[in-house]
C-alpha cells in the first residue's frame, strides 16, 4: 500500500513541533526516517500509526485519508499494519505468549494456531529467544522484549510495517540478525517505515531517507541517486554496528 504524508503538522499541548511534513512511500518500498532527535521520529510514526492525531495535514494510505475513516475502516486497515514500539509495549497481565498471540487472533480472517506457533517458534530460534513465553513481561530481559515485538508483528502479516529504532539496545549480533530479517522481509514486497540512524540499516534497506531536523523535512534522498550513499555518509547523526544505535 501506498503512503502520502501531504502538510502534516503535529501537535503536543497545543504547541507545533512538526510542521508541513509532505513526502510520499510507494508500494513495497522501504522508508528510513532520520535526525538529531528521535522524538520528533518517533511523534512520526506515532501520527502514520494511528495512535496520535495530527494538528494539521492528511495521511493517505492506499489512496484513503486514514484519520477520516469509520471506526470499521479503521479497524479493517489496522489488519494491514504492524508497528513495532521501541519499548515493546507489552500487557503486562498477560502472558509473553498471550501477548503475541493477542494481535493475529484479533486480526486475523482465520486463526490457525499451530500455523501460528510454528511461526513464533521459527522466529524464536533464529533470534535465539530464550523459553520465556510463559512467562510475564516484567520478568524477561529489554532485549527478549524487543525481539518479541517484532516477532508479534511479523506473525499478522502486514502489509506495512512501522519500526521505531529496529537495533536500539541490541547486541551486535541481533543487530545483524535483525537487519538481515528487514532485508528479507523486504524481498517479500511489504512496505517498511524505520525510524533509525544506522547506516548499516539505510545501505542494506532503503529506497529513500527522509531526514528531520527540529521537526521539519531537511532533505529526502533516494537510493537509485548516484551518491546516495556517498550523500549518507556526510551525515554527523549516523550509527554502525561499532556501537548500539544512540538514543537521541
Amino acid at each position: 500500500m501506498k503512503v502520502e504524508i501531504k502538510n502534516l503538522s503535529v501537535d503536543i499541548d497545543e504547541d507545533i513541533i512538526m510542521k508541513n511534513i509532505s513526502f510520499s512511500i510507494e508500494e513495497h518500498q522501504s522508508c528510513i526516517i532520520i535526525g538529531s532527535y528521535g522524538y520528533y521520529n518517533g511523534i512520526l510514526l506515532n501520527v502514520l500509526g494511528e495512535f496520535y492525531h495530527p494538528a494539521g495535514g492528511t495521511v493517505f494510505i492506499a489512496g484513503k485519508d486514514i484519520y477520516s475513516k469509520t471506526e470499521d475502516e479503521v479497524v479493517d486497515l489496522r489488519k494491514k499494519i504492524s508497528f513495532v514500539f521501541q519499548e515493546g509495549a507489552f500487557l503486562s497481565n498477560l502472558t509473553v505468549l498471550e501477548n503475541l498471540l493477542l494481535p493475529v487472533k484479533f486480526y486475523a480472517k482465520k486463526f490457525v494456531k499451530a500455523k501460528v506457533m510454528k511461526e513464533i517458534k521459527d522466529y524464536c530460534e533464529y533470534f535465539d529467544v530464550p523459553p520465556v513465553l510463559e512467562k510475564r513481561p516484567a520478568f524477561i530481559s529489554y532485549t527478549s522484549k524487543k525481539i518479541l515485538s517484532l516477532i508479534r508483528a511479523l506473525i499478522t502479516h502486514p502489509e506495512i510495517i512501522i519500526i521505531n529504532k529496529p537495533l536500539f539496545n541490541l547486541d551486535i549480533r541481533n543487530q545483524i540478525k535483525v537487519i538481515n530479517l528487514l532485508k528479507n522481509i523486504k524481498k517479500e514486497g511489504m512496505t517498511l517505515i524505520i525510524a533509525s540512524n544506522s547506516y548499516d540499516v539505510i545501505k542494506s534497506i532503503a529506497d529513500q531517507v527522509v531526514h528531520i531536523e527540529k521537526g521539519s523535512i531537511k532533505k529526502i534522498m533516494h537510493a537509485q541517486d548516484k551518491d546516495f550513499l556517498k550523500e549518507i555518509k556526510k551525515l554527523d547523526i549516523l550509527s554502525d554496528l561499532l556501537g548500539v544505535e544512540d538514543e537521541v
